[in-house]
C-alpha cells in the first residue's frame, strides 16, 4: 500500500517538478513546489515501524547486538480487527480520492484553453485541495493500522501530517498570495472549502 501511494508521489509531484507547477496548482500556470517531503517521510517512518515494533515480543524483535529483527517482528499472525478494517478503507478512500484530483487537474491543465483559469471541476468544485485532503486521509488510515497492533504512540505522525498539509507547507502555502493576484481564485475561495469537502456556498 505505502509503495503504491509513494509511486502516485513520484508521478505527480515529478510530473509538476518536470513543468513548473505545483502539485496542487489549481491555476494553470502557477509556481513552485511543495516542500513537505521530508517531514513526510519521517511521519511516514513512524507509522510504518509501530506494527513491526509492537507485534511480536520485545524478546523476539530485538538481537543481543540491539539491532531489530524485522523479519521475526513482522511475522505477526494476529487477525485484522475493526481498526485494521477501518484503516484500510481510510486508505483506499483517500488514495482514490487524491489520484482523481490528481488526474482532473492534469487533464484541466492539459488543455490549452484553460491557461490561467481556476480549475472548480469534479472534486475541485468540493475542496480546494483534494489531493491534500486524500493525502490526509491515507496517513489517518496508516496511524489506524498502527494503533490496531499496539502503536498509538504513533499519533504524532498523522497529527504532524495534517498540521503541515493544513496550517504550513500545504494549503496556507500555496494559497498564501494567491487570491489577492488572482480575483477569479478569489471568487472560487468564497465558494469552496479549503480542506474538507463540502458543497459550494451558495449552492453554486
Amino acid at each position: 500500500v505505502h509503495d503504491i501511494f509513494g509511486g502516485r508521489l513520484d508521478v505527480f509531484v515529478g510530473r509538476g517538478v518536470k513543468e513548473g507547477g505545483t502539485e496542487d496548482a489549481v491555476i494553470t500556470g502557477q509556481k513552485g513546489v511543495g516542500v513537505f517531503a521530508k517531514a513526510e517521510a519521517a511521519a511516514a517512518l513512524a507509522v510504518l515501524m509501530s506494527p513491526i515494533i509492537t507485534t511480536q515480543p520485545a524478546s523476539q524483535q530485538v538481537a543481543a547486538d540491539g539491532t531489530v529483527n524485522l523479519s521475526v517482528a513482522a511475522a505477526g499472525t494476529a487477525p485484522l480487527g475493526i481498526l485494521d478494517l477501518v484503516g484500510g478503507a481510510l486508505v483506499i478512500f483517500g488514495f482514490l480520492f487524491e489520484t482523481v484530483g490528481d488526474w482532473q487537474l492534469a487533464r484541466f491543465k492539459a488543455d490549452p484553453a484553460n491557461a490561467g483559469r481556476v480549475m472548480e471541476r469534479g472534486l475541485w468544485r468540493y475542496t480546494r485541495h483534494p489531493n491534500y485532503f486524500g493525502e490526509c486521509c491515507v496517513w489517518w488510515g496508516f496511524f489506524l493500522f498502527a494503533a490496531a497492533a499496539g502503536g498509538w504512540w504513533s499519533l504524532c505522525s498523522p497529527l504532524l501530517m495534517s498540521v503541515l498539509l493544513m496550517k504550513i507547507t500545504g494549503v496556507t502555502l500555496l494559497e498564501k498570495d494567491l487570491a489577492g493576484r488572482r480575483p477569479a481564485y478569489r471568487d472560487y475561495v468564497l465558494r469552496t472549502n479549503a480542506f474538507f469537502p463540502g458543497p459550494p456556498k451558495g449552492g453554486s
